[in-house]
């Protein structure tokens, strides 16, 4: 009997999906605990002088380019000590070089990378997410919905994208939440938890009915790359 082809929404697991609600409820967890020894935190900061924006940038690229690593439970941290625009500043520019390092690596290196650490490559039906006519605004609603180092090998992997168009879009789809998580530590735990519920959800059923879509509409995509 012919074994039925492997559909794009198979390699989406609902443990992955779901693991933005932990990753995000450990977020919050850690807003709180700042918030209560905010004091204490700044200090120990502090004491690491310039050293520590510079290791927190150096682990925001970390994060992207050696999954599954992440540095997300740090920006409550460094919003406390340094400000939200600051971190956000230097969250951006670390996971943006960590973005571009990501993709130079799966291209430079392809098949042979693929193969030594196939975690990387787990997520080979990108292509089929891309619309052909925007592209630039297709990997931008992506970093808002995919995980930056996931998307990063996924996109350099398995899609011919330029590097003129990838740059740009990158950084334009990092940005906002760079920016937006430094701000939303500081918000009281009852605020964040009716944000974050929301914001999750809505990431979540946009991620998985666009791949259900993407399926219907081509059957045969889901094999890419399998």
């Amino acid at each position: 009997m012919e074994k039925e082809p492997e559909k794009i929404t198979d390699n989406l697991s609902w443990y992955k999906l779901f693991s933005v609600f932990g990753v995000l409820g450990l977020f919050i967890l850690v807003s709180y605990l700042v918030r209560t020894h905010e004091t204490l935190v700044v200090s120990w900061v502090d004491a690491g002088g310039i050293w520590s924006p510079i290791v927190y940038f150096f682990l925001g690229i970390v994060a992207v380019v050696v999954p599954p690593f992440s540095n997300f439970f740090l920006i409550p941290v460094a919003a406390a000590a340094w400000g939200p625009f600051a971190t956000g500043v230097i969250t951006v520019t670390g996971w943006g070089i960590g973005a571009v390092t990501a993709f130079y690596l799966a291209r430079r290196f392809g098949e042979p990378l693929r193969l030594k650490f196939p975690s990387l490559a787990s997520f080979p039906y990108v292509d089929a997410l891309i619309s052909k006519e925007h592209p630039f605004w297709s990997i931008v609603l992506l970093r808002m919905t995919i995980p930056v180092d996931v998307l990063s090998y996924g996109l350099g992997f398995f899609t011919k994208l330029p590097w003129r168009v990838y740059l740009p879009a990158t950084f334009a789809g990092i940005t906002p939440f760079a920016f937006f998580f430094p701000y939303a530590s500081n918000l009281p735990f009852k605020y964040q938890l009716v944000l974050f519920s929301i914001t999750s959800t809505v990431f979540v059923v946009y991620g998985y009915s666009r791949l259900r879509r993407v399926e219907k509409s081509n059957p045969h995509d889901g094999q890419k790359g399998i």
